[in-house]
């Protein structure tokens, strides 16, 4: 599960590195927090989502978070993303089911396998390989304090 905090796209190598660089520095001092799962929702379309996701109760702690990791890409001269930051966890991708999504089995599966609070620890960097398994590969991880 992840909170995506910035999509960094096709990034030239010489900016993605300062990018990860500025991000370092910027993350050095910043402290660990507690997040609360609170609700569930999807993104596209209501019978087949692109998107499951998990909300987190308001909180500044991802959104000053969000604003660092921001920072240091578009000062690396990056063009990130401005669509308004969510913070919510990234469940699943591409419903796919035989039958139309139900929200309510959503809500019921986050409730029986996800905590009902989580520590963010750290803030992980991932090259997303799309046409090959596992998908995710970490390129930098920063833990928090």
């Amino acid at each position: 599960y992840h909170i995506t905090l910035a999509f960094l796209g096709h990034a030239p190598e010489p900016r993605l590195n300062e990018a990860v660089y500025r991000a370092g520095r910027a993350l050095a001092d910043t402290p660990a927090f507690t997040l609360t799962i609170n609700g569930t929702g999807t993104f596209g379309s209501r019978h087949f989502p692109r998107i499951l996701w998990a909300g987190t109760s308001k909180s500044t702690s991802p959104q000053l978070l969000q604003e660092k990791v921001f920072a240091a890409g578009t000062d690396s001269g990056l063009h990130l993303d401005k669509k308004p930051f969510k913070s919510h966890i990234t469940l699943a991708r591409k419903w796919a089911g035989e039958s139309p999504f139900r929200s309510d089995a959503l809500n019921q599966y986050v409730d029986s396998i996800l905590p009902s609070q989580f520590s963010a620890a750290e803030v992980v960097l991932y090259q997303t390989h799309p046409k090959r398994m596992p998908k995710y590969e970490i390129k930098e991880a920063f833990k928090l304090l």
